[in-house]
């Protein structure tokens, strides 16, 4: 007769992270990240402080993994979304709608990323920067991908100033209570504005 090997005492680290990025982002649905604690988030990830301070310096640096992480997993949403053998404009579409989705998904989360990034000081400002770099180049990507490479390399800064408005908008919609998916033609017209492919 065999017996199975016993489950293991402790979880492995990616386990625990993973557990506290998820208790930081429930604890961000239901108050302003000023309100969340330390301890509310290991109470929310049934772990210990301890095993907190393992994975992060403190509550910012929580926060700032679990907005990288959410921005890698939009961006590759994003990337999976769209069908690169369409026209620009269809794909400008399906890359738009995609984002909306993800920001319609979690638009607590969404809110505390674009109101609570620029209180963390040099930390936030990276963020920033490395976030807006990774929707930049997605749609560079798609525009030379396209044949509007050229295009899309002569209008580039505007790139910038689609993504804050965006995030404005959202933020502005999701403050108010609205539904995001509201903005999805605001949203898909701004960015065919961008590539010319309107």
């Amino acid at each position: 007769m065999t017996h199975a090997d016993p489950a293991p005492a402790t979880s492995p680290p990616a386990e625990h992270r993973a557990r506290l990025l998820a208790a930081m982002a429930e604890a961000l649905r239901d108050n302003p990240f000023a309100e969340v604690t330390v301890s509310e988030v290991v109470r929310r990830a049934r772990t210990s402080r301890r095993t907190f301070y393992q994975h992060f310096a403190d509550r910012d640096a929580c926060l700032v993994a679990l907005l990288q992480d959410r921005n890698t997993q939009t961006v590759a949403s994003i990337e999976a979304a769209i069908d690169s053998s369409l026209p620009l404009t269809e794909q400008v579409v399906q890359a738009v709608s995609a984002w909306v989705e993800e920001v319609a998904a979690d638009p607590g989360l969404t809110l505390a990323w674009i109101r609570e990034v620029p209180a963390l000081g040099a930390a936030g400002r990276e963020l920033t920067r490395m976030a807006n770099d990774s929707f930049a180049s997605l749609i560079a990507r798609v525009a030379e991908e396209a044949g509007a490479g050229e295009l899309f390399a002569a209008r580039a800064p505007l790139a910038l100033v689609l993504i804050g408005g965006l995030r404005e908008l959202v933020a502005r919609a999701a403050e108010d209570g609205d539904d995001v998916r509201q903005l999805r033609e605001t949203a898909i017209l701004a960015a065919l504005s961008l590539l010319g492919a309107d």
